[in-house]
Order: C-alpha cells, then sequence, then structure tokens
C-alpha cells in the first residue's frame, strides 16, 4: 500500500490548525484537493479528519481503527451494515497520559464527533460523515 507517513499527516495537520487559528473560515469542512480528485473505493486506509489533528488507520479486513491525535492514541473498531456501508464508529481504547487538558477535552470531543457517525459517504478525495439526523460531521481527507 501505498502510504505518507505519519510525520507528513501531522504537519498537514498543523498546517490547518494555523489556517483555523489565524483566521480561516472554521464553517463547511474544506480540502485542497483538485477538483478532478478521485472518489475513493473504500475507507481502508489512512485518513484525516479535516480541521482537526485526528488521524485514523482503518483497517476493514479486521474492522479496527488505529487512531492518533498529536498526543492521543486511540484504538477502536468500524461496524458495518449488511450492505457494506459504514454504521459506526467506536473509540474505547485510550491513551491519552501525554496530553493537557485541553487536549484530552479535544480527544473527548473527537471521541464523541466519532461515536455520532452513522454514515460515511464518498466524495472526490474523501468521505463525508453523516449523523442519524443526515447532518454532517465532519470529513476524512485521504492520507494515503
Amino acid at each position: 500500500m501505498v502510504g505518507v507517513s505519519r510525520g507528513w499527516l501531522l504537519l498537514l495537520s498543523l498546517i490547518g490548525i494555523l489556517v483555523t487559528a489565524c483566521g480561516g473560515d472554521a464553517g463547511e469542512p474544506t480540502t485542497t484537493l483538485p477538483p478532478n480528485a478521485a472518489v475513493p473505493e473504500s475507507l481502508d486506509g489512512f485518513w484525516l479528519l479535516t480541521e482537526t489533528d485526528l488521524t485514523l488507520d482503518i483497517d476493514l479486513e479486521t474492522a479496527a481503527v488505529d487512531a492518533r491525535t498529536n498526543c492521543a492514541r486511540l484504538l477502536g473498531s468500524v461496524t458495518f451494515r449488511d450492505g457494506g456501508e459504514v454504521a459506526s464508529f467506536s473509540l474505547p481504547g485510550r491513551d491519552d497520559s501525554s496530553c493537557d487538558d485541553a487536549a484530552k477535552a479535544e480527544t473527548d470531543r473527537l471521541v464523541d464527533l466519532m461515536s455520532d457517525v452513522q454514515r460515511a459517504e464518498a466524495e472526490p478525495g474523501g468521505y463525508l460523515l453523516f449523523d442519524a439526523e443526515g447532518e454532517v460531521l465532519g470529513r476524512l481527507e485521504t492520507g494515503g
């Protein structure tokens, strides 16, 4: 599998955080991908939750999720509906011992957000994540 190093993903995450902190619009999830980016065929692989520092390594064969922020590691799983589409994420395994209180609170928010996902819809360069009411929760951007 062709991949991008975690260091590169961290750098991209930090750039996104700096842009947002320096007056970037924090509204709808955005992307820097060209408009002709390919629509992904599956969630298997590395992903970045846009406008956050959360990266996810999703292994569809085992349904395992290894997620990381700049200071926390989260382990969990993804579940599927009968048709094979994503039903939900669960990230109960957690090591945030190197995080300060603010980073722990942000990790809590990200875990809650991912727990609210009920559907992932492929679009060019990533997936939109939806809750049970059909509201967009965020966007996963391909990480490699």
